[in-house]
């Protein structure tokens, strides 16, 4: 492997604090290419107890991820003449359970697997059935009734987050009936390096994902791609399908998997130097940053935020944020209200609090809901402030 760029050591993304006189620990966030099948990835493995047993993210926490798992799920059922009579779906880091929660309302049988207590409580109040444990060999070991199960096999946003993908994928075929699917959701790199979004690199995300290593990979486990498409959602993802490769009731869509390699082959995503100057791109966008509070003497403003996202405390580290910059941070999420921002001392507040106070700038750190963040904005009235957008590049507007 070659170490192809490093951030600065940051705290842990979802490490939110009740308390402001606790103190997170710093972490490296060092960035590695594997030579020899091209997959970008990190090191520094954090202790997934640390990680997610108690987790702040909420798939239902916005209306605009919702609507979008309502239309995966239902994309689903018609692709694959699913039967609510027959077919049982699983959901793998199934988190409040509101994806389940569809194929629910439907008819259908649903196991929920979630290491976090907190969603997982969540989850069941919903009437999802779910296992609050870490997927893998011993949960395989603990629950030898349900091999075989599962016609569906999902994962959104949690094969980038697995310490061990070659235990997960083991046992996702021991969960999986022989005729079976296995689909999951993940941040695409090619999203990342185009757009220049290193925010989302942070120590939950060990892997950074993109279809020609990962093609290679299921061939090992004797598995195949039979579907990869690029999705919106999140700031940019790629939506893999896989099957065995004994399963030949299922053909391989070849129009939208060459798409997908096409794309990839454009960006060079194969080479050392692509990243590389990534991340001058990088700390180009950090300087012209920093100066932008400089010299348009932000400073002497009131700032304030907009999404308690993982993704901010990254950019809040590596761009290494005045302390007493963001006065506050709004976020939509019930769980985080008053908590404190990982690294700095930011208080959370919910969407109402804005019309307590003055501000004359509001950073949009959730930029992958910045439609509708806007549309609520817009509402606010006889009040004068400015949006700052951070992506593609750093520029500020009024509504």
């Amino acid at each position: 492997m070659r170490n192809v760029f490093n951030l600065n050591p940051s705290p842990l993304a979802n490490a939110f604090r009740k308390n402001i006189l606790i103190k997170n620990k710093h972490y490296p966030l060092n960035i590695y290419l594997c030579l020899d099948c091209k997959h970008l990835q990190l090191v520094n493995i954090i202790n997934p107890k640390i990680l997610f047993s108690n987790y702040l993210y909420s798939s239902g926490a916005s209306q605009v991820y919702i609507n979008h798992l309502k239309k995966y799920s239902d994309s689903l059922i018609i692709k694959y003449d699913l039967n609510n009579k027959i077919d049982s779906i699983c959901d793998i880091g199934s988190n409040d359970g509101i994806f389940l929660h569809f194929f629910k309302k439907k008819g259908f049988k649903v196991l929920g697997i979630e290491p976090s207590k907190n969603l997982s409580t969540i989850s069941k109040k919903r009437g999802i059935k779910t296992k609050n444990n870490f997927f893998g060999s011993r949960f395989v070991s603990l629950n030898k009734k349900l091999l075989k199960s599962f016609k569906v096999i999902t994962t959104n946003h949690v094969f980038a987050h697995v310490k061990n993908i070659q235990d997960f994928t083991l046992c996702v075929q021991k969960f999986l009936k022989d005729d079976g699917i296995f689909i999951f959701e993940v941040g695409y790199l090619a999203d990342v390096i185009k757009n220049k979004y290193f925010d989302t690199i942070y120590h939950e995300h060990l892997d950074y994902h993109h279809f020609q290593p990962l093609k290679k990979f299921f061939y090992k486990f004797n598995m195949r791609i039979i579907h990869a498409e690029k999705t919106k959602t999140q700031g940019g993802s790629i939506r893999i399908h896989v099957a065995q490769k004994s399963n030949r009731t299922l053909s391989t869509d070849y129009t939208s998997i060459n798409k997908i390699i096409k794309l990839e082959n454009k960006l060079q995503l194969s080479k050392i130097q692509t990243y590389q100057f990534f991340f001058q791109k990088v700390q180009k966008q950090k300087t012209n940053f920093l100066n932008l509070i400089k010299y348009k003497k932000l400073k002497n403003k009131i700032i304030i935020g907009y999404g308690a996202t993982a993704k901010a405390t990254t950019f809040l580290s590596f761009f290494e944020m005045p302390k007493n910059l963001i006065k506050v941070i709004i976020d939509d999420s019930n769980i985080k209200e008053n908590y404190f921002m990982p690294g700095y001392d930011i208080q959370i507040k919910k969407f109402d609090y804005m019309y307590k106070i003055k501000f004359d700038y509001i950073i949009i750190f959730a930029w992958n809901f910045s439609d509708s963040i806007i549309d609520k904005l817009k509402k606010i009235k006889n009040r004068k402030f400015k949006i700052i957008s951070l992506f593609p590049v750093v520029k500020i507007f009024s509504i």
